[in-house]
């Protein structure tokens, strides 16, 4: 389920768990998981000193073999190209945007498969990006500000391990929220239903 997006074998009722918490993303092949390949291919290609446009190449054949392998999802193909454009970037030495390369995405898959749009997968995929394109750095400068510097003040700089580590949570959480504050409504429309937890869990 997590490598080649296959769940045939998961328990039903394990899933149906997964699906209430609004934490079936952890279940199943997402936008993640390419992100960690080709994150984890360029840095060791970079670690290997393997020149840019040489690495870009490598990372492009690797991640479009994986897409035909894995089951071609609206959060698979829209990393896929989210991906292929940041490393055509890096081939042609243009800058990129996040949210023009997000759009750019979007619209390859429609024109590709317009039916997509009504996919709720598709469309909690790109909300979900966008959202934390569009919301993660206010909600990180909400929860620093009114979580972590007084915190940290009251602590007078002790524990600088625990305030690495309360930074990186919190830090994730801001990402957390930013997608479900997208996505929630559209699982209110979907589903009846939405867990506000599922940004904490």
């Amino acid at each position: 389920a997590l490598v080649l997006g296959r769940r045939n074998s998961l328990n039903p009722e394990i899933v149906t768990a997964f699906q209430q918490t609004n934490l079936a993303h952890f279940i199943s092949l997402s936008g993640m998981h390419v992100g960690i390949l080709a994150g984890s291919l360029w840095f060791l290609l970079r670690t290997a000193q393997i020149p840019k446009r040489l690495r870009a190449v490598l990372c492009i054949v690797v991640i479009l073999t994986y897409s035909m392998i894995v089951p071609a999802r609206a959060p698979t193909m829209r990393a896929v190209f989210l991906s292929l454009f940041f490393l055509a970037s890096c081939l042609l030495h243009r800058r990129i945007h996040p949210l023009n390369t997000l759009a750019l995405s979007a619209i390859v898959l429609l024109l590709l498969r317009p039916y997509e749009l009504f996919s709720i997968g598709w469309q909690l995929s790109f909300l979900s990006v966008l959202g934390i394109l569009l919301l993660y750095c206010p909600v990180r400068y909400q929860l620093l500000d009114k979580l972590f510097f007084p915190l940290i003040f009251l602590l007078n700089s002790r524990f600088s391990r625990f305030q690495h580590l309360l930074y990186g949570i919190l830090e994730l959480f801001a990402v957390g929220i930013a997608a479900w504050i997208m996505v929630a409504p559209v699982m209110l429309y979907h589903f009846g239903q939405t867990n506000p937890l599922s940004p904490l869990w």
